[in-house]
């Protein structure tokens, strides 16, 4: 725009100045510097550098253009991936539940098994004594006080 006010085609009731050279204030500079072009400095190479400087600027706007796509397909892609993570992650769980639960079910299976192929054991042991009630006790003659009548052994 700053360019296009200097140029006297585009200005009414001025006259045309061929040769006349240009004087910019440093601010202009600066924004060539930016653009890595010089500014103009006679009135010739105005149209030569405004052509410039439409140039940069599509090439800008298509590299923005790219840029912005790039990052929609890289911002796409992370999240496919974070829903796939997601989905595994689900998917581990339920496996390992599912393997909990068939270890929980075959420990209960194994279990009756054991108890049915566990021999007898054919002398009792101390936790399988036969409890003696008055009844079933029978004396041995050891424990058998003396008779009355029996002579008395000294």
């Amino acid at each position: 725009m700053y360019l296009e006010g200097l140029n006297p085609e585009k200005t009414k009731g001025k006259k045309k100045p061929t040769k006349a050279a240009l004087v910019h204030p440093l601010e202009v500079f600066c924004s060539f510097e930016v653009l890595s072009l010089s500014p103009p400095a006679v009135i010739t190479d105005l149209e030569a550098s405004i052509a410039g400087i439409k140039t940069r600027k599509e090439n800008f706007l298509k590299l923005q253009a790219e840029q912005i796509k790039e990052r929609q397909e890289q911002k796409k892609l992370q999240a496919e991936a974070k829903e796939a993570a997601a989905k595994a992650e689900q998917e581990k769980k339920l496996a390992e539940a599912t393997e909990t639960k068939n270890a929980a079910d075959s420990s209960v299976e194994v279990q009756p098994a054991e108890v049915e192929t566990k021999p007898e054991a054919s002398t009792p042991s101390e936790d399988h004594k036969p409890t003696e009630t008055p009844e079933t006790k029978t004396e041995t003659p050891a424990e058998q006080p003396p008779a009355a009548d029996s002579p008395a052994t000294n």
